[in-house]
């Protein structure tokens, strides 16, 4: 039972190993190795061919031969690879959009509350088990459905997107920044004392207040509620 699972186990592990590897090489690069692998291979087996064939053949049909088992693979292998690794490449694609979207609010480019909540448990068991001090930081945009209301949702959705590119910028890379509700963010700061996550806290508010979003032509001022 238990090698009848670990063959196909090992099976995804080098498909996986292959899958990186054309990935990392490029299209149009793969199609080339793939050519010139082609090429090799067919030269290789039409010179064996030949080899331990009885040489009762003309010297001008081995020559034809060889050329053959050349220029066959430089036609049909480009042809028969590229659109096999255009769709390995468009898949990959496709996966790292999708794990993209379920990672990240699409608006302000933060986590969403799900990804949040989930590595900021993950968090907390961490600095529990070792002891460490960490601080959470919960931010709510003022008023901002009378934004939505006065200057339209398509105006709310700019505020949203431009706070939540200031707060990219703003935290650190070790940091947790998500939206956890519709105007609603957490911050989750590892191994920060209270003292460092109020200095946070304050040049959050700041850079709020202190950078408007524009739409169309106008500027919108937004502050937010930090505690």
């Amino acid at each position: 039972m238990y090698e009848k699972l670990k063959q196909p186990l090992a099976n995804d592990i080098k498909f996986m190993k292959l899958h990186d590897l054309i990935i990392k090489i490029g299209h149009v690069k793969t199609v080339i190795i793939i050519t010139v692998f082609s090429i090799v291979l067919s030269f290789t087996i039409t010179l064996t061919s030949i080899v331990f064939t009885p040489q009762q053949s003309l010297e001008n049909d081995i020559k034809w031969a060889y050329v053959i088992s050349i220029i066959v693979p430089i036609l049909v292998a480009p042809i028969s690879s590229w659109h096999l690794v255009s769709l390995l490449i468009k898949t990959h694609q496709l996966e790292e959009t999708t794990r993209e979207l379920a990672t990240y609010d699409s608006l302000t480019g933060l986590l969403n509350r799900r990804v949040f909540m989930e590595r900021a448990n993950y968090y907390f068991h961490v600095a529990k088990r070792t002891n460490q001090t960490f601080s959470v930081i919960m931010l709510d945009l003022d008023y901002f459905k009378t934004i939505n209301d006065r200057y339209s949702h398509a105006a709310g959705d700019k505020v949203l997107n431009s706070v939540g590119r200031l707060f990219t910028a703003t935290v650190r890379v070790s940091d947790l920044a998500g939206r956890i509700g519709g105007e609603e963010f957490a911050f989750l700061l590892p191994n920060t004392p209270n003292s460092q996550a109020q200095n946070l806290a304050e040049r959050l508010h700041d850079v709020i207040r202190e950078n408007p979003t524009m739409h169309n032509d106008l500027k919108i001022w937004c502050t937010a509620s930090i505690g």
